[in-house]
């Protein structure tokens, strides 16, 4: 009699474990996962903001070669009209 007390106690105490343990893992499993997306999140925004900041200096060097190709094109248009005013003279 006092064996399968002992018996049922140890059994339930078992039971009792197992089922922490795996309420314990299924909580740190959940906090993996929530630090995996935190971190992808955080990687994403990152990457994000590089390429806009790589798109956003490219296009200032974009306007800027634009603003200089009107300015070669004023000297050249002005070298032009120059050449041309000395040969009919």
């Amino acid at each position: 009699m006092f064996s399968s007390k002992a018996e049922t106690i140890v059994d339930e105490y078992n039971h009792f474990l197992s089922s922490q343990l795996e309420t314990q893992r299924e909580y740190y499993e959940g906090m993996l996962s929530d630090a995996k997306r935190n971190k992808e999140q955080h990687i994403s925004e990152a990457v994000d903001k590089a390429v806009n900041d790589k798109v956003q200096e490219i296009q200032v060097k974009l306007e800027n070669l634009i603003v200089e190709k009107k300015k070669v094109a004023e000297i050249m248009k002005n070298s032009l009209e120059a050449k041309m005013c000395g040969v009919r003279h």
